[in-house]
């Protein structure tokens, strides 16, 4: 094979890995927003002018935090595919015309 094919193997191993370390991506950004969500979406307040009482309410940014990491990693997972499919094409149509010029000569 020729020096052209090796560097199209090349390249490809490079797009695979870019799609790998995208759903990595998403894989933690999930990760995350679980344990935002089980250690952050409560919180304990103490209130009360002459006795304390503990309430237990609702931590909104956290939640929100949580689900903007979900929404962004998802944003990057799309963005990411695009990019390595128009990687790819541009890589077939690079090897075809390193065929097409090959047969002529």
């Amino acid at each position: 094979m020729g020096k052209g094919t090796e560097v199209v193997k090349g390249q490809s191993a490079w797009i695979g890995f870019f799609k790998f370390m995208a759903w990595v991506n998403v894989v933690m950004s999930f990760v995350a927003f679980y344990f935002i969500l089980i250690e952050y979406s409560t919180e304990i307040i103490l209130s009360g002018i002459y006795y304390t009482v503990e309430e237990e309410i609702t931590n909104w940014p956290a939640i929100g935090l949580g689900i903007g990491l979900i929404v962004e990693s998802l944003t990057v997972l799309a963005f990411t595919m695009v990019i390595c499919r128009v990687a790819e094409c541009m890589l077939e149509r690079e090897t075809m015309l390193q065929f097409s010029t090959t047969d002529e000569r």
